[in-house]
């Protein structure tokens, strides 16, 4: 439950960057690496609750729901508040900065803590395969990298 509020608040925040940025050059491609990245990010958040073994198929669905919808709720908010400031200034950046830092610190955390450390800790994967993933980490973190100087 902790991973889901954490994703969601992070999915929250990126929908109302993505809602905020609607007119500038840059909005296609932020919403095609927010497309990415959510996709991605659904897949670890669905291996997580099979992991958790819940029992009710209705908090399943209701988790499944609350996640599909918080990136367009965040889209909305962004979309509503977007024509009531002026988007090029000092303040909307540093307000977008903070937004951007918030939502990446909340998915480094989840991922660190939640995700990540869970597969390491376990004793059944051998250290080739331990070897393989921690090298998919870091490809993972140096695509991640390049996508951001190219966007």
């Amino acid at each position: 439950y902790i991973l889901e509020m954490g994703i969601a608040i992070h999915s929250i925040i990126i929908g109302i960057t993505l809602g905020t940025t609607m007119h500038r050059p840059t909005f296609v491609t932020l919403f095609m690496a927010m497309i990415l990245h959510q996709f991605f990010e659904g897949i670890a958040l669905g291996s997580s609750i099979v992991k958790a073994k819940i029992d009710s198929n209705l908090k399943v669905i209701g988790m499944m729901l609350f996640f599909s919808l918080t990136t367009p709720i965040g889209a909305i908010v962004g979309t509503s508040i977007s024509g009531s400031y002026n988007d090029e200034s000092k303040e909307s950046f540093a307000i977008q900065g903070i937004l951007n830092a918030m939502s990446a610190g909340i998915l480094i955390y989840m991922a660190l803590i939640h995700l990540i450390i869970e597969d390491f800790n376990n004793n059944e994967i051998n250290g080739l395969i331990k070897l393989a993933m921690f090298t998919s980490i870091l490809l993972g973190f140096g695509t991640t990298a390049i996508i951001a100087l190219w966007a």
